[in-house]
């Protein structure tokens, strides 16, 4: 490794107060793990991970001598994390940044949408923007991706339906090439089996989903983690002898 994650160096350096701080800690680093981070990089770090004070990072900009891709892009990430329009068009007209598609992906996690439209015309692309608006329930940010066509939005039903957004899911079952049974009915397993009802009753409204599926997986683990909301959708869709079956789990 050439240097430091750039995590680690964000927590670190998002609890420092000064410069002085940030250069001594990062020579403590370097002699330590022997990697070359010199102390101008570890402060811009620092300032684009608290966005503050914004003089500051004016100062940085304008400085020749300031690695703007220090920490594999760590200002440009913070920025778009942090949805700074202004400073995001700002670095990016600036040769120094290096214009990743993690920046994307973060953009997506923290549903900023004219962040994740402004790196779209940028040419940035990464199938995990589409698994992270998913996740978070960013509903505009995964319509936007969606509609770019570029994106594979196989799994997109399934993230959405793990994590219980049911609007979201609602969404992706909007668009006739999203299959809601994809996997054997994956979608409707994990949404059984984390108690999302509202998931689990959106995605039995499409008859191309199975709760049969897998011998009534969907079901059993729905019965295994005590999803009572749950069973009961289950049971209008699943024979009664399946059903008594099915309980002895629960003992």
């Amino acid at each position: 490794m050439d240097s430091l994650p750039q995590e680690i160096l964000l927590v670190i350096f998002s609890f420092m107060k000064s410069h002085y701080s940030i250069a001594c800690t990062c020579k403590y680093i370097h002699s330590i793990f022997r990697k070359n981070i010199h102390p101008s990089d570890a402060q811009v770090i620092s300032i684009f991970a608290r966005m503050k004070p914004l003089c500051a990072v004016e100062k940085v900009i304008e400085d020749k001598h300031s690695n703007l891709a220090a920490g594999n892009n760590a200002p440009l990430i913070a920025t778009a994390s942090h949805g700074n329009i202004s400073l995001l068009k700002r670095l990016l007209s600036d040769p120094r940044v290096k214009i990743t598609n993690a920046t994307l992906k973060v953009a997506a996690a923290k549903g900023h949408y004219d962040i994740v439209l402004l790196l779209l015309k940028h040419g940035c692309f990464t199938n995990e923007a589409v698994k992270e608006a998913a996740s978070n329930g960013h509903n505009h940010v995964l319509q936007l991706l969606i509609d770019d066509g570029r994106f594979d939005t196989t799994c997109a039903i399934i993230h959405a339906s793990e994590n219980g957004h049911h609007k979201t899911v609602r969404l992706l079952m909007s668009y006739p090439h999203i299959n809601p049974a994809i996997f054997n009915n994956l979608a409707l397993t994990y949404a059984a089996a984390n108690g999302h009802h509202k998931v689990v009753q959106a995605l039995l409204e499409d008859p191309r989903v199975d709760p049969s599926d897998r011998n009534n997986f969907a079901l059993y683990f729905a019965i295994k983690n005590k999803r009572k909301k749950v069973i009961k959708l289950l049971r209008k869709h699943i024979s009664w002898s399946i059903f008594l079956k099915h309980k002895l789990f629960t003992k």
